[in-house]
């Protein structure tokens, strides 16, 4: 009896070292899988920097165009103004020579 209790024991205690060595390598495994995570993550997060920081410029380029568009809508008024200011100017000069020389239109 005492031999089949010693028996018992060893075996017992053979088996908690299995388990104790099964847990130790998933344990390694699972910090080798926390770690390649933690690269992954920093990988992401560098990659979301990168691509905030390029919106960023493109909004920043985006306002820049935007305004000069404004600018050069104002700029086409103006021109459009001028030019109908010189073709009124031009109307009335043509109709005072015509006048002046007779020349019907």
């Amino acid at each position: 009896m005492m031999l089949g209790i010693a028996i018992g024991l060893i075996i017992g205690v053979f088996l908690i070292e299995l388990a104790i060595r099964e847990e130790s390598r998933i344990n390694e495994q699972l910090k080798k899988t926390i770690n390649n995570l933690e690269k992954d993550l920093e990988n992401a997060n560098l990659k979301i920097k990168n691509r905030n920081n390029f919106i960023s410029d493109y909004q920043e380029e985006h306002e820049i165009l935007l305004k000069n568009i404004s600018k050069s809508k104002e700029k086409i008024i103006d021109l459009e103004n001028n030019i109908e200011l010189l073709i009124n100017n031009l109307l009335k000069q043509n109709k005072e020579l015509s006048n002046k020389f007779g020349i019907d239109r």
